[in-house]
C-alpha cells in the first residue's frame, strides 16, 4: 500500500492541539470556572503579546502541528484580535475555539479562513441579562452562518444536582446544533470554585445523563462527555453509558495530557492539573518535549496518587484505565511544581530519552517518516517505552514495513490492552489494512476476558472490520462473544 493513502489522523485524534490562552481576564463571572486561579495570577499578563504569539505560531509550524486552540479568559476580548488573526493567517495555524459567544459581532466574520471549530459555553438563561441573551443568540447563529452546524458545538457545564438543564436542548433544537459538550464542574487547584464533590459525583451524574438521552430524543446526533469520571462512583449500566458517550473513545476513566501555554508563554497543562511555575515554552527542544514532559509528571500524578484507599487495590486503576476521577480532585491547595519539579520527576526516564522521541515525533508530523523510524529503532534499543512502541508501530505502517510486531508489542506492555487493541486496530482500519487490523484486535481481545473494561467495544470494531472485508461466516462468532458478554453483564 502506498504510504501516502494511509491517514493516520482519520485513525486516532491528533495527541497533541495545544492550547494558547490568548487573555487573563473574561467578562463573566461564573462561579464554578475551573480557570480562576489563572485569572487572578497576578504572574499572568493579561493577554498573549504580539511578540510571544508569533514565536509560538513559529514553533507550531517546525513542529508539524496544525492546529492550536484558544482559551481565555475570553480569548475574543483581547485587544489586537485582528493582529492575531492576520498572524494565524500567515502561519497557516487552524484554530479551535473555546468562547462564550457573548463578543462584538463584527469579530465573528473576520475569522473566517483561521477558525475551524467553535465551543461555545452556555450558562441558565437567568444568569444574562435580556440584552447578553440576544447577543448570545445572535452570535450563535452568526458562527454557524461561518463554519455550518458540524463545526460548532455548544458546552454545559452542570453544578448542582437540581439545576435545569433544558435550556440547553432549547438552545440546540432552536439553532440546529448538532453536537453538545456536558460536563459537570471540576475542582481549580485551589478548591475555591464551585465544584462537585467527590462524594456527589453519583447524583450529579444521573441529572448529565438524563440530559443526554433528552438531547437525543431531540435529534442532537452527538451529545457527549468530555472529561472521565471516577468509576467506583457508577454502576455498570453508567460505567457503559460513559463509555459510549465520552469524547475520547476509551479514556472513559482517565485524561490525556495537553499543553496549554499562558499569556506570558509559560507551560502549563489542564486548569484542574497541578500549577506549573517557572516553565517557559523555551526551555524546551520544541513543543513535542515540553508535552512528554508534562506527560511524564502527569503519569505520576494519575498512578501514583490515589483519590481514596480503595483505589490502591482497584482493578480498574491498576489496568490503568481509571485514574480516580478529575486530577484536581488529587491536588493540595497551594501545590504547583516548577522546572527543577518537572524534571526531577523524569528520574526514572532520562531526559535526552524525552528529547529524542520528540524529534520522532517532529519528523513524523512532518511526513519525514524514515528519519522517525530511525530514531526509534535507536530508541527501542534503549527501553521499550510505550509511546516509543505506538509511533514505531504507526510509521510502519507508512513506511510499508512489518508493523505486526511492534503493534503486538505496544499492546503487551500496555496496562489496558482491550483499549491499546483498539487503537492499533482504529489507525489500521482506518488504512484499509482490514486483516492486519482484525488480527491486532484479536491479539488484545485473546489477552482479556468479557468482564474487562472495553472487551464489548472491542467486539463491535471486530464486527465491522470483518463486514468490511466481507467475511461474513466469522460475523456470528463475535455477536456470540457480544451475547455472552452481555449476559455475564447482566448476572
Amino acid at each position: 500500500m502506498n504510504a501516502d493513502s494511509v491517514n493516520y489522523l482519520k485513525g486516532i485524534r491528533d495527541p497533541l492541539r495545544p492550547r494558547i490562552r490568548m487573555t487573563s481576564f473574561c467578562n463573566r463571572q461564573c462561579n464554578y470556572c475551573f480557570a480562576q486561579d489563572f485569572l487572578s495570577e497576578d504572574t499572568s499578563d493579561r493577554e498573549i503579546s504580539i511578540d510571544n504569539l508569533t514565536y509560538i505560531l513559529n514553533r507550531l509550524t517546525e513542529d508539524g502541528i496544525p492546529m492550536v486552540g484558544w482559551q481565555g479568559g475570553e480569548p475574543l476580548l483581547h485587544s489586537r484580535i485582528d493582529e492575531i488573526i492576520a498572524l494565524h493567517k500567515q502561519y497557516g495555524v487552524k484554530v479551535m475555539l473555546f468562547t462564550n459567544a457573548l463578543v462584538p459581532p463584527d469579530i465573528i466574520q473576520s475569522l473566517d479562513g483561521v477558525v475551524e471549530q467553535v465551543l461555545i459555553n452556555c450558562n441558565e438563561p437567568l444568569t444574562y441579562s435580556a440584552e447578553e441573551w440576544t447577543l448570545l443568540n445572535q452570535n450563535i447563529s452568526s458562527f454557524i452562518s461561518l463554519k455550518g452546524t458540524g463545526k460548532v458545538a455548544l458546552g454545559i457545564n452542570v453544578y448542582d444536582s437540581s439545576m435545569d438543564t433544558d435550556y440547553i436542548i432549547d438552545l440546540s433544537v432552536k439553532h440546529g446544533i448538532k453536537e453538545v459538550r456536558i460536563d459537570m464542574t471540576r475542582p481549580a487547584p485551589s478548591n475555591t470554585n464551585d465544584f462537585i464533590k467527590f462524594s456527589g459525583i453519583n447524583q450529579i451524574f444521573a441529572l448529565i445523563k438524563q440530559t443526554i438521552m433528552k438531547l437525543e430524543r431531540k435529534g442532537i446526533s452527538t451529545p457527549h462527555l468530555d472529561c472521565p469520571f471516577p468509576l467506583c462512583t457508577l454502576s455498570e449500566e453508567d460505567k457503559r453509558f460513559v463509555q459510549k458517550y465520552i469524547h475520547d473513545d476509551f479514556k472513559f476513566g482517565a485524561c490525556r495530557t495537553g499543553v496549554d501555554i499562558t499569556t506570558n508563554a509559560n507551560l502549563s497543562s489542564c486548569f484542574c492539573s497541578v500549577p506549573i511555575s517557572d516553565t517557559g515554552l523555551r526551555k524546551y527542544k520544541n513543543i513535542w518535549h515540553a508535552w512528554l514532559s508534562l506527560e511524564h509528571l502527569e503519569n505520576k500524578i494519575r498512578w501514583e496518587r490515589h483519590t481514596k484507599e480503595s483505589c490502591k487495590t482497584c482493578r480498574y486503576h491498576t489496568q490503568q484505565i481509571c485514574q480516580g476521577g478529575c486530577l484536581g480532585y488529587k491536588i493540595d491547595a497551594g501545590e504547583h511544581v516548577d522546572f527543577a519539579g518537572i524534571k526531577h520527576s523524569q528520574n526514572d526516564l532520562p531526559d535526552h530519552y524525552l528529547e529524542a522521541l520528540a524529534s520522532a515525533y517532529k519528523y513524523f508530523y512532518k511526513s519525514n517518516y524514515v528519519d522517525c523510524y530511525l530514531v526509534l529503532k535507536r530508541l527501542l534499543t534503549q527501553y521499550e517505552h510505550e509511546r516509543v512502541l505506538w509511533l514505531m508501530a504507526v510509521v510502519c505502517v507508512y513506511l510499508n514495513y512489518d508493523a505486526y510486531d511492534y503493534f503486538v508489542k505496544f499492546i503487551a506492555a500496555s496496562k489496558a490492552p482491550l483499549i491499546s487493541a483498539y487503537e492499533a486496530g482504529s489507525v489500521l482500519w482506518s488504512a484499509g489494512l482490514l486483516n492486519l487490523s482484525q488480527t491486532v484486535m484479536e491479539y488484545g481481545l485473546n489477552l482479556a476476558t468479557a468482564k474487562d473494561s472495553g472487551y464489548q467495544r472491542l467486539l463491535y470494531a471486530l464486527i465491522k472490520v470483518v463486514k468490511e472485508s466481507k467475511k461474513y461466516d466469522e460475523i456470528n462468532k463475535y455477536f456470540r462473544m457480544l451475547i455472552t458478554e452481555f449476559k455475564e453483564a447482566v448476572v
